[in-house]
């Protein structure tokens, strides 16, 4: 409001700011300051003194009045001038309005007109607001009323300003107004969970809802699901929404006006009672505890949460309920340190393997030879032709070698090329498979294989594909370029990332997903600085881990099917094809699962309780470049991939929409930055 008015003031006039935060003012007048003069006061009183215009806004009643009536700082101790304007746009009680009105007029300080507000702050910033202004229309020769009329355009939409009557109509309005549109944005919020939680696209609901009878300006502006209205607080990391503490203020005013009307409040003080009880959920508080841009208090969710971020956590559900779940346990060796390569033979041995097959990509040949060595004659044949996707024709040719070596064991060492490899013969031959990987791909903890034949890619899950052992060594992964740790690491978010969303989680996992995701989000940008960072890489390597636990626990969903459809259909690198893709996959699913993007968000640094900010800030921290259409993906792999990916029904969060998911692949194409708008 005071930007606006700086804005329409003539450069030569002054304009006086005074609030109970300094730093504010500060902040503003060294934004605003290139457009005319701006004053800093210390109390409303220095502000009265010096203007004949005074516009004000505070929480609430009790600030009001010392606003105004403080014998020392108010405006009544201020010199006296009774045609001073006194436009207090406030949200309270009519009776305060009128007291201070009278004690105003009654000591020459001004004309008091209460003009309440509507809009919020994307109105407020610009310049649309509505006024509901406790004053007559300004007849002819009302010299005041038309100072009111210029003064409110500076900060409104004229054609939204609206002349209630006497002092204190005003406020009678806005509290009508809110007390419908606090009760509605629950209706909203409790309609969508409905069917949303039913399996109906969000967005295709809200359209439906605009387009029939359940229509709402707060269905339209303000619905709480994250993505699905633009513009709305939800759809911004809840910055621009409005206040619980606010919230619960405007209901119980309109609850006390009611009462005083000898009216029953039963809405109102319905919408009171859940809001209340939202907020005070133990369940609720700690899901805030990791949605909140602003952070919870410890025993009730903080009175400055948006309500809509509140509301449509206990709507949905996904505060106040105890779902069940199951978790299995996989039954595997897993060693991890730094420099224990030397305990590879005893491993092998565990396993009782005598004659083993040691597998790498052509890539990493150096590093198979040095198992082999470590081995000695227990490594009886060597296959260094493991290739991205595992096609089958490699897999045939190693399946081959293998027979005609007599080997009761695979030695995979390498990324996810060499294990998969591993992995295919595994199935095949039923025997143990050791990895060592030397990247953060994960695919040594899952019980997934991946295949490519024909240039289609097809993944099957089974017990048996589960490798029998790995040995995370930190020192094979410290001349991993730093590119390839970062495409590999971001990789390994992917994994925690569906996990914390799959349709077969649990509380383990997701503890797993989140330490996973933060360990990473933490080595990888410390890794480029210092691509031989112990820590780092110490870190990394085990965030890798946990992710790829993750990964053979719980079912992938969109993110994972995609990229296997890009990979095996358009022979894409398979990390890098993740790193381009998860960005929006995360954008396309966060309406549908706010719980799990609410953890996601609280794992990822500098994403201010927005998961889709926080990944988009990392890879520009990371300065990557996410575009499929640098790794090589034609245009017209768009339709193909978006084609493939609706052709194979799975469980996802949100519902897979043909549409949606081309433009989802079109902007992983561009390398566009991700944005909540699918």
């Amino acid at each position: 409001m005071a930007a606006s008015i700086r804005r329409k003031l003539p450069k030569t006039s002054v304009l006086y700011v005074f609030d109970v935060h300094e730093p504010a003012c500060e902040r503003f007048k060294k934004e605003f300051g290139d457009m005319g003069q701006i004053e800093i006061e210390e109390c409303p009183r220095q502000i009265a003194c010096k203007a004949d215009v005074v516009v004000s806004m505070v929480p609430g009643a009790r600030e009001v009045a010392h606003v105004y009536l403080d014998a020392d700082d108010g405006i009544i101790s201020a010199t006296e001038n009774p045609q001073r304007l006194l436009l207090e746009c406030s949200t309270i009680d009519s009776e305060t309005a009128r007291d201070v009105a009278g004690k105003m007029q009654e000591a020459g300080r001004g004309l008091y007109v209460d003009a309440p507000v509507s809009g919020g702050v994307p109105a407020a910033e610009k310049g649309t607001l509505s006024f509901m202004m406790g004053h007559k229309v300004p007849a002819a020769g009302d010299l005041a009323g038309e100072r009111l009329r210029l003064i409110v355009a500076m900060m409104g939409d004229p054609t939204k300003l609206f002349w209630c009557g006497g002092v204190g109509t005003g406020l009678a309005a806005k509290i009508s107004n809110n007390y419908i549109s606090c009760s509605v944005l629950l209706l909203v919020a409790e309609a969508m969970a409905v069917g949303v939680k039913s399996g109906v696209d969000p967005k295709m609901l809200q359209n439906i809802i605009h387009s029939s009878t359940g229509q709402t300006f707060m269905g339209d502006n303000v619905c709480p699901v994250p993505g699905v209205v633009a513009h709305a607080p939800s759809s911004n990391g809840w910055k621009l929404g409005f206040k619980t503490q606010m919230f619960l203020k405007d209901l119980s005013l309109g609850i006390e006006a009611s009462r005083k009307m000898n009216l029953e409040p039963t809405m109102a003080e319905a919408a009171y009672g859940v809001f209340e009880k939202a907020a005070e959920d133990p369940r609720c508080v700690e899901l805030l505890k990791l949605g909140s841009p602003v952070g919870p208090s410890s025993t009730t969710a903080d009175p400055m949460v948006d309500a809509g971020f509140l509301i449509w956590m206990w709507s949905a559900g996904w505060g106040n309920e105890q779902n069940p779940f199951e978790y299995v346990s996989t039954s595997y060796r897993v060693t991890f340190g730094k420099g224990i390569l030397s305990q590879l033979p005893s491993l092998v041995e565990k396993l009782g393997c005598k004659a083993v097959l040691v597998l790498s990509t052509p890539e990493q040949t150096g590093i198979a030879e040095r198992v082999t060595s470590i081995l000695g004659a227990t490594a009886v044949s060597t296959f260094t032709q493991a290739a991205m996707h595992t096609p089958t024709h490699v897999t045939e040719k190693a399946l081959s070698q293998a027979k005609a070596s007599g080997v009761d064991g695979i030695v995979s060492v390498g990324g996810g090329s060499t294990i998969g490899l591993g992995k295919a013969l595994s199935v095949r031959t039923a025997l143990p498979n050791l990895c060592i990987p030397t990247t953060y791909a994960g695919s040594e903890m899952t019980p997934i294989l991946g295949e490519t034949e024909n240039g289609r890619k097809t993944t099957r899950r089974s017990p048996d594909i589960l490798p029998a052992a790995v040995l995370y060594d930190v020192d094979l992964t410290m001349t991993l370029p730093v590119k390839m740790s970062v495409n590999s690491g971001i990789n390994a978010i992917a994994h925690g990332v569906e996990a914390l969303y799959a349709s077969n989680g649990n509380p383990i996992i997701d503890l797993m997903a989140c330490e996973g995701i933060k360990s990473l989000c933490e080595a990888l940008p410390a890794l480029q600085l210092d691509s031989g960072d112990d820590d780092a890489r110490y870190k990394a390597l085990y965030g890798a881990w946990l992710c790829g636990m993750c990964l053979g626990a719980v079912d992938m969903a969109l993110h994972h099917k995609l990229c296997h459809t890009l990979g095996g259909s358009l022979n894409l690198p398979h990390a890098e094809t993740h790193v381009s893709v998860l960005p929006h996959a995360v954008a396309y699913n966060a309406p549908s699962a706010p719980l799990a993007m609410a953890k996601l968000a609280a794992a990822l640094p500098d994403g201010d309780g927005d998961p889709v900010r926080g990944i988009n800030a990392l890879y520009r921290r990371l300065g990557i470049d996410p575009s499929l259409k640098s790794l090589g993906m034609p245009e017209d792999g768009i339709d193909k991939a978006a084609d493939i990916a609706v052709s194979n029904p799975y469980k996802n969060p949100r519902p897979l929409e043909r549409g949606a998911l081309r433009e989802l692949v079109r902007r992983a194409w561009a390398g566009e930055q991700a944005s909540r708008d699918l």
